[in-house]
């Protein structure tokens, strides 16, 4: 009698031995699927980082463009050390006359009653002040409402802030 449980409880035993051996790589496949997947998400999102700095210093050389501010070209990207980075982007602002000028340009989103707009500045380091230029991918009619709603206190208040966002710029590239 004591055998017979004895072999009843190793059988059962054996049984879920087998149930968590299976459970176990069903897991492991399941995790294994999630892992490749969000491997794809990670190198997506790095591929895609050049064409969004190509693409956002395009629609800061046309707002020089459309505002007819052909002092300065953009150069290269400036990365940022602090958060600001997801909110905006700045580059190097290459002046046609001075050749010793320390310039950016930053694109900037901005709230506004439109929603999101994105906001292009020129920062000059000597003078250590933002100019505004003008808003990206906006009409006439629009641009106009917006800067006369938003001068005073959106632009105002993000020409203020280029000065902390320049500071906190990473050194070397």
């Amino acid at each position: 009698m004591l055998n017979q449980e004895f072999e009843d409880y190793s059988q059962v035993n054996s049984e879920k031995k087998t149930f968590y051996k299976n459970m176990s790589i069903k897991a492991g496949i399941f995790c294994g699927i999630l892992a490749v997947f969000f491997a794809i998400l990670v190198a997506f999102s790095l591929l895609g980082r050049k064409s969004w700095r190509v693409g956002l210093s395009n629609e800061i050389e046309k707002v020089f463009e459309e505002k007819s501010y052909s002092e300065y070209s953009v150069g290269e990207y400036v990365k940022l050390n602090s958060i600001m980075s997801v909110n905006c982007a700045v580059f190097k602002a290459l002046p046609f006359t001075k050749k010793d000028f320390d310039s950016y340009a930053v694109i900037i989103r901005t709230p506004t009653l439109y929603g999101p707009v994105a906001a292009v500045y020129v920062y000059e380091t000597k003078k250590s002040e933002a100019t505004f230029i003008g808003f990206a991918r906006i009409n006439e009619r629009i641009d106009g409402s917006i800067r006369n709603a938003a001068l005073n206190s959106q632009v105002r208040y993000w020409a203020g802030k280029i000065p902390e966002i320049i500071a906190k710029k990473k050194e070397g590239k």
